[in-house]
């Protein structure tokens, strides 16, 4: 379901052969996992989580519900994987956005020696208009912003703070 909305979402520029849609998610394992699904009904419904979020309602609209029992199964891959699949040994530029997960997502990536010339990714504050800010999902898996920030300064990169996403260029 995840996968046809983003095919139909790109399908008026996939001609040009510059865009690849693969049918996977990057996790730390080559085997199936459950995409959740976004049940909220304010146009955010197809966005998809690793992760059960907590539910959102802003103005008195569900715009996130993700529960254990809406899901579908995707497969899963490493970035080794990908690599394999691809053939691509280097990424200029990695933009990501997945719903709560792009912290683990770095991690990864440098866990696996990828560094990209350029890192896009929204933060935890993203989502800054959750009254507690802690119940935010990488808030949890990673206490604070803090761990990015270092991770991201150990491996040499300089970050550009835009609004609630992050520019973080290679020095």
């Amino acid at each position: 379901m995840a996968f046809e909305l983003l095919n139909k979402n790109y399908s008026s520029i996939m001609q040009d052969n510059r865009i690849f849609l693969l049918n996977y998610a990057i996790t730390n394992k080559n085997e199936q996992i459950k995409l959740y699904i976004n049940n909220g009904f304010n146009g955010t419904d197809g966005h998809s989580s690793l992760i059960v979020r907590d539910k959102l309602i802003i103005d008195n609209i569900l715009c996130a519900d993700f529960n254990e029992n809406s899901y579908e199964l995707v497969n899963g891959i490493t970035f080794d994987k990908l690599k394999d699949i691809t053939n691509v040994s280097y990424f200029d530029i990695v933009i990501i956005d997945t719903e709560g997960y792009d912290t683990e997502l770095i991690k990864m990536m440098f866990n696996n020696n990828i560094f990209p010339k350029i890192i896009y990714f929204e933060t935890p504050e993203v989502q800054g208009y959750i009254p507690n800010y802690e119940n935010h999902l990488e808030y949890k898996i990673n206490n604070s912003t803090d761990i990015i920030n270092k991770l991201l300064n150990d491996n040499n990169y300089c970050i550009h703070k835009l609004n609630y996403n992050w520019l973080c260029i290679k020095k």
